[in-house]
């Protein structure tokens, strides 16, 4: 009998097959292109390096997070900067989706029951926090913590299979649904293994959630069935490990801060199944109805 990964790994596989005939009408109908590009950022940390991107060369902009705990500017600066972020986001709807780091999450969920757990890592000041969580609710549409397209998957650490198979012993619901929606909802219900902290980054857990994984968990025990994007940990340059065997799983480090460029294009052929992305901003009767 196979493993619980192994059949993890089917589920989710039929899964996308599933919805890609339901999908298809969709993709018709929006009038999507056969060949979509997607330029992932890497952890801004402060950096405004992104004002040079051109939005018109990509029908999708990713940013992995981390905006905020930078070693060289000012608390203020990187608050300014996340600012203009969210501006630059809502200037071009639908196009530019803003990812959730380790460093967000302790702004993110300030008033919710997880804060504790959240805002314990290097750097972390709780200056401008009431200012941050402001923006942040009042701009969901644009923020995700998974991002999905077909089988490329993004979101901020990554996700090994043992994370994975404890992922799913927390889960409340949804199971059934696309991996990103089932994340996304996971993040609204505050499923405590999403902000797991393993061994490798000082936590007590053997494995970290998509928040905190280490390179060194998930280049080694990609998710099998997914080409995952993430930030997380710095590397000099951009860096993919794709596995030798039949587990179809991939995982893309842009975290290039070391280096000289903190970008990274994908081209995806039949986009059918896209998840996570920006959406457009709600009435303002709907933002009060959701705090």
């Amino acid at each position: 009998m196979k493993d619980l990964k192994d059949l993890m790994a089917v589920k989710l596989i039929e899964r996308l097959g599933m919805l890609e005939s339901k999908l298809t009408e969709h993709k018709e109908g929006k009038g999507m292109k056969e060949k979509i590009k997607v330029l992932t950022v890497g952890d801004i940390h402060g950096d405004d390096t992104w004002k040079k991107i051109d939005p018109e060369k990509y029908d999708y902009i990713r940013f992995c997070g981390d905006y905020f705990d930078s070693y060289e500017s000012r608390p203020d600066d990187d608050f300014s900067n996340f600012q203009d972020i969210v501006i630059w986001a809502n200037s071009h709807p639908g196009k530019i989706s803003l990812g959730i780091g380790n460093h967000d999450i302790s702004r993110f969920l300030y008033k919710t029951k997880a804060w504790e757990r959240a805002r314990w890592h290097s750097g972390y000041t709780a200056r401008n926090i009431e200012k941050i969580w402001q923006i942040y609710t009042t701009n969901k549409h644009l923020f995700s913590a998974a991002m999905q397209i077909n089988n490329t998957l993004w979101t901020h650490a990554g996700i090994s299979n043992k994370s994975w198979s404890i992922f799913h012993k927390w889960a409340f619901d949804h199971q059934d649904d696309p991996i990103a929606d089932f994340i996304n909802k996971e993040y609204e219900n505050l499923n405590p293994a999403l902000f797991q902290v393993g061994q490798s980054r000082g936590g007590y857990t053997p494995v970290g959630g998509i928040f905190w994984a280490d390179k060194s968990e998930t280049d080694k025990d990609p998710l099998r069935g997914y080409a995952q994007i993430v930030g997380h940990t710095p590397v000099r340059q951009v860096e993919t490990v794709i596995m030798t065997n039949d587990s179809g799983a991939s995982i893309t480090y842009t975290d290039t801060r070391l280096g000289n460029k903190n970008y990274y294009e994908t081209v995806i052929n039949e986009p059918i199944l896209i998840r996570g992305t920006a959406s457009h901003k709600p009435k303002e009767e709907e933002l009060s109805s959701d705090e």
